[in-house]
């Protein structure tokens, strides 16, 4: 007789039986991170004030060119326009250097900070053999062709031993160097200023935030250059070619005659050469720069940007525009 298993129920375990979990310790919630700071892929950014003070810069930790002074990625920021070129401008000014709304001009640097005396004194340089002017930083430089060579300094009596000025080589002419000694820093209510005697010139170059000042220049080639902010004033010139270029927002105007003018214009700065006759004039603008020009015979004319072109006279005109730039007669 086969015998049948009854399952015997399940029995649960018994509270004490049970194994008991340890309790999940409290997470600690982790501090906040703060995000990281803005870098710009630019090196360093330049405000202009508004009042058209000069700002030219040199900065730790930035490359440097051949002469020593840094390679700077532009901004500039005005009431009317914002440019920012990505150009590695050679501006070999030693230092920072500012004009404020006092009438104190500054230049920052590594080196020590001296204050002017008040005291000006001017100081006479022989130098000789050169035909073209290269200003390095925001001094004012008055050029004078009188038929002889030397230069004048114009300084507090502490601070002229920190102007140098050296006949070099530079784009195979012999050139004047005029600048402040690396790593000087000052602070003077008396604008440094150096007049230059000269004989022939053929080229004038601003790296920085000087000005340039000339009168009754006369030339058969002068070539004008600035990188920067700086400015250039050179009226009743008598030249056969005039070639202008500006990187950057520096301005020139020019008044005389001329046979050939071309301007070259990368940037936001400004060319008025309404009181310069020329013959045959040619104008190529990428940015936002203007150009206000008198041509007599030709006009050619390349726009790339927002720049525009004002002219006087009754030129055969011809035109090249990509972008929304305007070419006008007045």
């Amino acid at each position: 007789m086969r015998r049948t298993r009854t399952p015997m129920p399940k029995s649960r375990p018994s509270p004490s039986s049970r194994k008991r979990r340890k309790p999940r310790k409290a997470r600690t919630p982790s501090p906040p991170t703060r995000p990281e700071p803005f870098q710009p892929a630019f090196s360093a950014v330049h405000r202009k004030p508004r009042d058209r003070s000069r700002v030219a810069g040199h900065h730790r930790g930035i490359p440097t060119d051949a002469d020593g002074g840094p390679m700077l990625a532009l901004a500039y920021f005005t009431p009317r326009r914002y440019i920012l070129g990505a150009f590695a401008a050679a501006m070999v000014a030693s230092g920072a250097a500012v004009a404020d709304e006092k009438g104190s001009w500054s230049e920052r640097s590594w080196g020590p900070m001296v204050k002017g005396s008040g005291q000006v004194v001017t100081e006479a340089r022989q130098v000789s053999g050169y035909q073209g002017v290269h200003l390095k930083g925001s001094m004012k430089i008055v050029l004078r062709q009188s038929g002889r060579e030397g230069v004048q300094v114009e300084a507090d009596d502490n601070l002229i031993g920190l102007i140098e000025t050296a006949v070099t080589t530079r784009d195979g002419l012999p050139t004047l160097e005029i600048g402040t000694k690396k790593g000087a820093s000052y602070t003077t209510r008396n604008r440094m200023t150096v007049t230059v005697d000269l004989i022939d010139l053929q080229s004038v170059a601003i790296s920085g935030s000087g000005d340039v000042l000339g009168n009754g220049i006369k030339s058969g080639e002068l070539r004008l250059s600035i990188v920067g902010s700086g400015d250039v004033r050179l009226t009743q010139l008598a030249t056969g070619t005039m070639a202008v270029n500006v990187s950057g927002s520096g301005d020139v105007a020019l008044g005389g005659k001329a046979d050939k003018l071309s301007v070259s214009i990368a940037g936001s700065g400004d060319v008025v050469t309404r009181e310069l006759q020329a013959e045959e004039v040619s104008v190529s603008i990428a940015g936002s720069g203007d150009a206000k020009v008198n041509a007599r015979k030709t006009l050619n004319v390349s726009i790339a940007g927002s720049g525009d072109v004002d002219y006087t006279g009754d030129p055969v005109l011809k035109t090249s525009i990509a972008g929304h730039g305007n070419v006008k007669k007045r």
